[in-house]
């Protein structure tokens, strides 16, 4: 059904490569976290809404040094890890990725194939809403090698007082609440600020899942917006 393989990453693309072929699509990645490079371009070409989340790599053998290319020895970004990802394809057959793929179907598929590919971590596919699909990092090799299951940060239920706020107050307060839930520092990184701080929302709960919330806090945005979050070792 499907092929993928696994390798160091020489080069990284900068980008996923999809192809339409006779038999479906080969798609071709190369990063420290193929499979999001994957989404992101089945994102950019179907226009798919796609959330993603990295496992937490601590194994040695699962993180890498930032490539030469981006840093120099005596730089401190030299001392970044990344997950040691590299090459990662495979082949969607026509059934499952006709002009216009089953976005469930396909999704499903780069998930199984990307869990066998060697790559670090394991996932899954949900669906939360009519509008997106979460790709959710559940399982890593610990210190000594060993596949376990880990807590999935944003499934941490947290309480958020329903009032107005900006879209970026409620994120924030979103990450606070995790933070303290799971002793897991989580920040809002890179994001369109003037956007948010923009748009207003009311949003809250008692006990609800922060991934519920924070769902909930983009699309009363009214915008097409999606999260990538990325674990920091």
């Amino acid at each position: 059904m499907f092929f993928q393989s696994s390798g160091k990453p020489s080069p990284y693309l900068k980008q996923a490569v999809i192809a339409q072929t006779e038999k479906g699509l080969h798609i071709t990645a190369n990063s420290p976290r193929p499979l999001a490079q994957v989404l992101d371009a089945l994102q950019r070409k179907y226009g798919w809404q796609i959330n993603y989340e990295d496992p937490q790599d601590v194994y040695s053998g699962d993180l890498a040094p930032l490539p030469p290319a981006h840093a120099q020895p005596s730089d401190p970004a030299s001392q970044v890890r990344l997950p040691n990802g590299g090459a990662f394809t495979l082949d969607l057959p026509v059934a499952l990725a006709p002009a216009l793929p089953d976005e469930a179907k396909a999704l499903s598929a780069v998930v199984d194939a990307y869990n066998q590919s060697g790559n670090p971590g394991r996932f899954e596919l949900r669906k939360e809403s009519e509008q997106n699909f979460d790709v959710v990092g559940t399982s890593a090799r610990d210190e000594k090698g060993r596949m376990s299951e880990q807590t999935v940060v944003l499934d941490v239920p947290i309480t958020l007082a329903e009032q107005p706020r900006s879209a970026v107050d409620t994120i924030d307060l979103i990450f606070q609440q995790v933070s303290q839930a799971s002793h897991i520092e989580v920040a809002r990184g890179v994001s369109p600020r003037s956007l948010l701080a923009g748009s207003k929302v009311t949003v809250g709960g008692t006990k609800v899942a922060a991934r519920v919330l924070l769902a909930r806090t983009l699309a009363g945005t009214n915008r097409t917006l999606y999260w990538r979050m990325l674990f920091n070792p």
